[in-house]
Protein backbone atom coordinates (compact mmCIF):
# COMPACT_ATOMS: atom_id res chain seq x y z
CA UNK A 1 0.00 0.00 0.00
CA UNK A 2 1.33 3.51 -0.77
CA UNK A 3 1.60 5.61 2.09
CA UNK A 4 -0.67 8.81 1.68
CA UNK A 5 1.35 11.91 0.53
CA UNK A 6 2.03 14.25 2.73
CA UNK A 7 1.05 18.15 2.33
CA UNK A 8 3.73 20.01 0.89
CA UNK A 9 3.43 23.81 2.97
CA UNK A 10 5.18 26.58 1.53
CA UNK A 11 6.79 28.93 3.64
CA UNK A 12 7.86 32.45 2.35
CA UNK A 13 11.70 32.61 2.99
CA UNK A 14 12.60 36.23 4.46
CA UNK A 15 16.03 38.52 3.62
CA UNK A 16 18.52 38.44 6.08
CA UNK A 17 18.09 41.77 7.75
CA UNK A 18 20.88 42.01 10.56
CA UNK A 19 24.54 41.95 9.87
CA UNK A 20 26.99 42.96 7.03
CA UNK A 21 25.57 43.56 3.65
CA UNK A 22 27.30 40.14 2.35
CA UNK A 23 24.70 38.51 5.36
CA UNK A 24 21.85 40.47 3.90
CA UNK A 25 21.89 39.15 1.02
CA UNK A 26 20.63 35.58 2.54
CA UNK A 27 17.02 34.45 2.64
CA UNK A 28 16.23 32.66 5.76
CA UNK A 29 13.81 30.38 7.41
CA UNK A 30 13.54 29.69 11.25
CA UNK A 31 13.77 26.48 12.72
CA UNK A 32 10.78 26.37 14.54
CA UNK A 33 8.56 26.74 12.04
CA UNK A 34 10.15 24.25 9.98
CA UNK A 35 9.65 21.98 12.99
CA UNK A 36 6.15 22.85 13.67
CA UNK A 37 5.22 21.53 10.11
CA UNK A 38 7.03 18.31 10.41
CA UNK A 39 6.36 17.26 13.33
CA UNK A 40 2.18 17.81 12.68
CA UNK A 41 3.10 15.71 9.23
CA UNK A 42 3.87 17.97 6.66
CA UNK A 43 6.79 18.54 4.38
CA UNK A 44 7.86 22.29 5.02
CA UNK A 45 9.25 24.42 1.84
CA UNK A 46 10.78 27.26 1.29
CA UNK A 47 9.51 29.75 -1.08
CA UNK A 48 12.09 32.71 -1.89
CA UNK A 49 11.19 35.95 -3.90
CA UNK A 50 13.65 36.18 -6.43
CA UNK A 51 11.12 34.52 -9.20
CA UNK A 52 9.66 36.40 -12.58
CA UNK A 53 6.28 36.84 -11.82
CA UNK A 54 4.81 33.43 -13.54
CA UNK A 55 7.38 31.33 -11.81
CA UNK A 56 6.21 33.00 -8.58
CA UNK A 57 2.64 31.81 -9.45
CA UNK A 58 3.72 28.34 -10.23
CA UNK A 59 5.44 27.69 -7.17
CA UNK A 60 2.43 28.72 -4.80
CA UNK A 61 0.11 26.64 -7.27
CA UNK A 62 2.25 23.56 -6.53
CA UNK A 63 1.73 23.68 -2.82
CA UNK A 64 -0.71 22.68 -0.78
CA UNK A 65 -0.63 25.41 2.07
CA UNK A 66 0.87 28.46 2.74
CA UNK A 67 2.67 30.01 6.05
CA UNK A 68 3.49 33.53 6.68
CA UNK A 69 5.48 34.09 9.96
CA UNK A 70 7.33 36.39 11.91
CA UNK A 71 9.46 39.16 11.89
CA UNK A 72 10.33 42.57 11.59
CA UNK A 73 7.78 45.35 10.97
CA UNK A 74 6.17 46.13 7.52
CA UNK A 75 7.47 49.44 5.89
CA UNK A 76 4.99 52.53 5.79
CA UNK A 77 4.06 52.49 2.38
CA UNK A 78 3.10 48.70 1.99
CA UNK A 79 0.73 49.95 5.14
CA UNK A 80 -0.32 52.55 3.10
CA UNK A 81 1.61 55.65 5.01
CA UNK A 82 3.91 58.24 4.17
CA UNK A 83 6.09 57.30 7.25
CA UNK A 84 5.60 56.63 11.05
CA UNK A 85 8.62 56.92 13.48
CA UNK A 86 7.85 53.92 15.38
CA UNK A 87 7.97 51.37 12.59
CA UNK A 88 11.21 49.40 12.88
CA UNK A 89 13.68 47.25 10.46
CA UNK A 90 11.12 47.20 7.58
CA UNK A 91 11.75 45.12 4.43
CA UNK A 92 10.48 46.91 1.38
CA UNK A 93 11.34 42.76 -0.74
CA UNK A 94 10.25 40.96 2.13
CA UNK A 95 7.20 43.18 2.22
CA UNK A 96 6.52 42.35 -1.38
CA UNK A 97 7.02 38.78 -0.89
CA UNK A 98 4.40 38.46 2.11
CA UNK A 99 1.61 40.33 0.71
CA UNK A 100 2.09 38.36 -2.74
CA UNK A 101 1.55 35.29 -1.16
CA UNK A 102 -1.39 36.82 1.46
CA UNK A 103 -2.88 37.84 -2.01
CA UNK A 104 -2.67 34.50 -3.52
CA UNK A 105 -4.31 32.22 -1.01
CA UNK A 106 -7.22 34.35 -0.89
CA UNK A 107 -7.41 34.40 -4.77
CA UNK A 108 -6.90 30.68 -4.46
CA UNK A 109 -8.80 29.55 -1.46
CA UNK A 110 -5.23 27.80 -0.19
CA UNK A 111 -4.95 26.89 3.19
CA UNK A 112 -3.11 29.91 4.83
CA UNK A 113 -1.60 30.42 8.41
CA UNK A 114 -0.02 33.49 9.65
CA UNK A 115 2.03 34.34 12.28
CA UNK A 116 2.51 37.39 14.02
CA UNK A 117 3.79 39.55 11.24
CA UNK A 118 2.27 37.14 8.86
CA UNK A 119 -1.22 37.86 10.53
CA UNK A 120 -0.44 41.66 10.10
CA UNK A 121 0.22 41.25 6.52
CA UNK A 122 -2.85 38.85 6.00
CA UNK A 123 -4.69 41.36 7.19
CA UNK A 124 -2.70 44.84 5.13
CA UNK A 125 -3.49 42.00 1.86
CA UNK A 126 -7.45 42.00 2.59
CA UNK A 127 -7.59 45.96 2.86
CA UNK A 128 -7.25 46.35 6.51
CA UNK A 129 -5.54 48.84 8.83
CA UNK A 130 -2.83 48.33 11.44
CA UNK A 131 -1.87 50.02 15.01
CA UNK A 132 1.47 50.90 14.18
CA UNK A 133 2.55 50.96 17.97
CA UNK A 134 0.15 49.59 20.71
CA UNK A 135 2.14 51.35 23.41
CA UNK A 136 1.26 54.49 21.95
CA UNK A 137 -1.86 54.02 20.39
CA UNK A 138 -4.11 51.60 23.16
CA UNK A 139 -4.92 53.05 26.18
CA UNK A 140 -4.18 51.07 29.15
CA UNK A 141 -2.46 48.40 26.82
CA UNK A 142 -0.90 45.27 28.31
CA UNK A 143 2.90 44.69 28.32
CA UNK A 144 2.82 43.11 24.82
CA UNK A 145 6.43 42.33 24.25
CA UNK A 146 9.44 42.18 26.24
CA UNK A 147 10.76 45.39 27.60
CA UNK A 148 15.15 45.61 27.41
CA UNK A 149 16.29 43.99 30.47
CA UNK A 150 13.53 42.83 31.79
CA UNK A 151 14.81 38.80 31.55
CA UNK A 152 12.80 36.44 29.03
CA UNK A 153 12.23 37.36 25.19
CA UNK A 154 8.17 36.79 25.54
CA UNK A 155 5.41 38.31 27.79
CA UNK A 156 2.43 35.94 28.32
CA UNK A 157 -0.66 36.87 28.85
CA UNK A 158 -4.15 35.79 28.21
CA UNK A 159 -6.50 35.70 25.10
CA UNK A 160 -9.80 35.16 24.76
CA UNK A 161 -11.25 33.49 21.80
CA UNK A 162 -14.90 34.27 20.23
CA UNK A 163 -17.23 31.37 20.75
CA UNK A 164 -18.47 29.38 17.49
CA UNK A 165 -14.39 30.72 15.99
CA UNK A 166 -12.13 28.30 14.10
CA UNK A 167 -9.48 29.14 16.73
CA UNK A 168 -11.73 28.64 19.89
CA UNK A 169 -12.35 24.99 17.73
CA UNK A 170 -9.14 24.17 17.79
CA UNK A 171 -8.38 25.13 21.43
CA UNK A 172 -11.17 23.81 22.52
CA UNK A 173 -12.09 26.44 25.19
CA UNK A 174 -12.50 30.23 25.31
CA UNK A 175 -9.36 31.09 27.00
CA UNK A 176 -6.15 30.17 26.48
CA UNK A 177 -2.74 31.69 27.63
CA UNK A 178 -0.16 32.32 25.11
CA UNK A 179 3.02 34.12 24.41
CA UNK A 180 3.35 37.29 22.97
CA UNK A 181 6.55 39.49 21.11
CA UNK A 182 5.04 42.57 18.83
CA UNK A 183 4.04 46.06 19.23
CA UNK A 184 1.45 46.14 16.07
CA UNK A 185 -1.56 44.80 15.47
CA UNK A 186 -4.81 44.34 13.30
CA UNK A 187 -7.03 47.41 13.96
CA UNK A 188 -9.52 47.33 10.90
CA UNK A 189 -10.05 43.93 9.92
CA UNK A 190 -9.98 43.58 5.77
CA UNK A 191 -12.95 42.20 3.50
CA UNK A 192 -13.70 38.94 4.68
CA UNK A 193 -11.67 38.29 7.16
CA UNK A 194 -13.16 38.63 11.50
CA UNK A 195 -11.84 39.06 14.78
CA UNK A 196 -11.60 35.83 16.64
CA UNK A 197 -9.65 36.45 19.47
CA UNK A 198 -8.81 39.59 21.79
CA UNK A 199 -6.76 40.03 24.76
CA UNK A 200 -8.02 42.03 28.10
CA UNK A 201 -6.99 45.40 26.45
CA UNK A 202 -9.10 45.06 23.30
CA UNK A 203 -5.96 44.12 20.87
CA UNK A 204 -6.68 41.52 18.56
CA UNK A 205 -4.98 38.40 18.80
CA UNK A 206 -6.52 36.77 15.87
CA UNK A 207 -8.35 36.92 12.62
CA UNK A 208 -9.93 34.18 10.22
CA UNK A 209 -11.78 34.21 7.52
CA UNK A 210 -14.53 31.60 7.21
CA UNK A 211 -15.57 31.29 3.75
CA UNK A 212 -12.37 29.89 2.77
CA UNK A 213 -10.71 26.69 3.73
CA UNK A 214 -8.42 27.28 6.53
CA UNK A 215 -7.29 31.10 6.69
CA UNK A 216 -5.93 31.65 10.36
CA UNK A 217 -3.87 34.79 11.48
CA UNK A 218 -2.60 34.34 14.78
CA UNK A 219 -0.57 37.42 16.45
CA UNK A 220 1.16 35.37 19.02
CA UNK A 221 3.87 32.30 18.36
CA UNK A 222 2.51 28.86 18.17
CA UNK A 223 5.94 27.40 16.76
CA UNK A 224 7.24 28.65 20.50
CA UNK A 225 7.56 26.58 23.11
CA UNK A 226 7.37 29.63 25.58
CA UNK A 227 4.08 29.02 27.39
CA UNK A 228 4.25 25.20 28.58
CA UNK A 229 0.99 25.34 29.97
CA UNK A 230 -0.35 25.93 26.61
CA UNK A 231 -0.36 22.92 23.69
CA UNK A 232 -0.24 24.66 20.67
CA UNK A 233 0.50 21.78 18.26
CA UNK A 234 -3.18 21.42 17.27
CA UNK A 235 -3.24 24.90 15.47
CA UNK A 236 -0.54 23.38 13.02
CA UNK A 237 -2.34 19.53 12.73
CA UNK A 238 -5.46 21.74 11.38
CA UNK A 239 -3.84 23.35 9.15
CA UNK A 240 -2.41 20.60 7.83
CA UNK A 241 -5.52 18.44 7.77
CA UNK A 242 -7.00 21.31 5.97
CA UNK A 243 -3.72 21.13 3.27
CA UNK A 244 -4.41 17.54 3.17
CA UNK A 245 -8.15 18.31 1.96
CA UNK A 246 -9.66 17.65 4.75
Amino acid sequence: MTAARKPLIGIVAHPNQEGPEEVNSRYLGRKDDVGAILRAGGLPVMLVPVYDEESWAEAFARVDGIMLTGGWDMGPEAMGLVSHLKIENPNALRDQADLTAARMALALNKPLLAICRGAQVLNVAAGGTLVVDIPSEVPGALKHRRVPGEGDVFQNHAVTLAEGSLIADIMGSLEILSNSFHHQAVKEPGLGLRVSARTADGVIEAIEHPQMRFCLGLQWHPEEHSVPQTNMQPIFERFLQAASGG
